[in-house]
């Protein structure tokens, strides 16, 4: 999620000018969670597991903005290589002390620089849609938006459960310590995976799958010879605690309820606080209706989706939780 981090009041411990060295740079490993940090405290969570994953299949666009005299970090912005060469552009965040110093400017035009002639994407926040669309080249509109879901419910239990699908249907959990085992189950994700986002991205879930706080969950057609998947999704916490779905993808809406039903049982995490967050698209009526009708949850935001160059395809029929809310569905 793209959002300009300008503001011009610099009372209450914000910097007037630059008085101190400040250094963009590529981003190391250990700086993911502080730039995580620093992107949670402007109200814009993603979990530090999707965001460490995107980080390990292309470490090369992400950035950090460095204050050298404290050697902090004080502001992000990653442009990774998702699928059919387009990059995707996210964790957009500077410190509150330090805007309206340039630096948001600075990172964003490194970020672009890295992009070089590769289709770039945003999700652009409402009020900085003309913005990205009119002044920075993002003028590819796609006509959809990711819709931000998430509040706190008790209500759970209104969600069907396994139990509700076909004898035909088993469910696996796949976890960090069990992985080594799947082998083969891994493979059959990565190949659904590939229906839904018409591309291969096996380093990218590769290196989600193997997350020790992540839960993924796959529903197997045991009636078809190779035991073929017919939906998958993952859980994690974002990082002010809340259990956050995503992606999940499925080829019906009883699958996908299913699998959002219990990948949230299935997280121990989710009983000691009720929160929920996870994000959709506004071509998803079934997700958004079980959010708000089922679980009372709010729809937050809608952020229209913007490229540079082209809109690249994508099998939307599919989708019921996005991946990302940095880095798309």
């Amino acid at each position: 999620m793209a959002t300009a981090m300008v503001n011009h009041d610099h009372q209450n411990g914000r910097h007037s000018d630059l008085d101190f060295k400040l250094t963009i740079r590529s981003m190391q490993f250990d700086e993911i969670e502080p730039a995580v940090m620093i992107f949670s405290r402007a109200d814009l969570n993603d979990s530090l597991n999707v965001v460490q994953s995107y980080y390990e299949s292309d470490p090369s666009g992400f950035f950090v903005a460095i204050d050298e005299d404290s050697d902090k970090v004080i502001g992000a912005c990653a442009a990774p290589m998702t699928t059919h060469h387009t990059r995707f552009l996210g964790l957009y965040c500077v410190e509150p002390q330090f805007q309206g110093l340039g630096i948001g400017m600075k990172l964003f035009s490194k970020c672009m620089e890295q992009v070089g002639d590769d289709n770039c994407g945003l999700c652009a926040v409402p009020s900085k849609f003309k913005i990205y669309k009119d002044r920075a080249g993002f003028r590819q509109q796609e006509g959809r938006s990711m819709v931000i879901i998430e509040g706190k419910s008790p209500n759970i239990q209104s969600l069907r459960t396994a139990e509700k699908l076909d004898q035909r249907y088993r469910l696996i959990k796949l976890m960090a310590d069990n992985i080594d085992r799947y082998e083969s189950l891994i493979e059959k994700i990565i190949e659904f995976d590939e229906t839904v986002q018409l591309d291969n991205r096996s380093k990218l879930l590769r290196h989600m799958f193997a997350k020790t706080t992540t839960i993924t969950l796959a529903v197997l057609d045991t009636m078809t010879n190779d035991n073929k998947i017919v939906g998958y999704g993952c859980i994690q916490l974002d990082p002010i605690g809340r259990s956050m779905p995503g992606p999940l993808y499925a080829i019906d809406p009883l699958i996908g309820e299913v699998l959002l039903s219990e990948l949230i049982r299935s997280d121990g995490r989710f009983s000691s606080n009720d929160q929920i967050a996870y994000f959709t698209t506004d071509n998803s009526p079934e997700t958004i209706r079980w959010s708000l009708e089922l679980l009372g949850l709010n729809e937050s935001c809608r952020c229209e989706k913007l490229y540079t160059k082209f809109i690249p395809p994508f099998n939307y029929n599919h989708l019921y939780c996005c991946h990302s809310p940095d880095f798309a569905c």
